[in-house]
């Protein structure tokens, strides 16, 4: 009767330790889901702003030239349209090359993370 007793005793004592660890292991998914969450919504907190304030300063130096260009051509409307056709172009060019631009280097980047992350 007092083994059997024993038995239980151990048996719950054994269960506690698995339930404890696995709530430690729950506790910790959550800790790395919301570490890994912040640092996502950091970069793209951060890209935003830079991609605002580049933006900004675009618009400035465009707005620039065309007052530069108005004042050389003596025609405030072909400098805007001269600076408008500079602008047009600068979109087609990113248009044709816009997987060598922006999608082979973010997969590059992204394929080189998860390996990175792998290895580990």
């Amino acid at each position: 009767m007092e083994n059997n007793e024993s038995i239980l005793t151990e048996l719950g004592e054994n269960y506690e330790y698995v339930r404890t660890i696995v709530s430690n292991e729950i506790e910790l998914v959550k800790i790395n889901a919301s570490e890994t969450t912040a640092k996502v919504l950091g970069f793209v907190a951060l890209a935003v702003l830079i991609l605002l304030g580049s933006l900004l300063v675009l618009v400035g130096l465009l707005i620039t030239l065309a007052i530069y260009l108005s004042s050389l051509l003596n025609s405030a409307v072909l400098g805007v349209l001269i600076t408008t056709l500079i602008l047009a172009i600068a979109v087609f060019l990113i248009i044709i090359f816009r997987r060598k631009l922006f999608f082979e280097p973010i997969a590059y980047a992204m394929f080189n993370r998860y390996e990175s992350k792998r290895k580990k």
